[in-house]
């Protein structure tokens, strides 16, 4: 997915999440930086794009435990939520070292890009107001 696509959609989901975990200004700032830190780190470090250092789902998944901390939350969220994004595009993101999870839609293509954005702000909405 592209860059701004991860941070509409990042807004959107942790806006949702936070109408039912207490997470501060900071850690709503943080959830978006870490929604587009995988891509931005692998090219600061000049490590392979979606290689299995960066774009693993055992980072958020071992940083859970943040959770409980208002400011801190927004790293588990917004790094997990970029995974996730990446996981429904067919290059896909690893759980572990050598098995990657996939989907069907293509990361450059802007149709694919709009949907998911569509889709966060429908949620967004939604919730907004139920």
């Amino acid at each position: 997915m592209k860059w701004i696509t991860h941070l509409v959609c990042a807004f959107c989901f942790v806006y949702i999440i936070s109408l039912f975990i207490p997470i501060s200004y900071a850690g709503f700032m943080l959830a978006l930086i870490c929604s587009i830190a995988p891509d931005y780190l692998e090219v600061v470090l000049r490590i392979k794009h979606r290689g299995v250092y960066l774009h693993n789902w055992m980072i958020p998944i071992l940083t859970i435990p943040l959770i409980v901390n208002p400011t801190l939350a927004g790293f588990p969220l917004g790094y997990g939520h970029h995974l996730a994004l990446d996981s429904i595009t067919k290059n896909g993101v690893y759980i572990g070292s050598k098995k990657k999870i996939r989907g069907h839609l293509y990361a450059l293509n802007p149709v694919h890009n709009a949907a998911i954005i569509l889709l966060h702000c429908v949620a967004l909405m939604f919730f907004l107001t139920s």
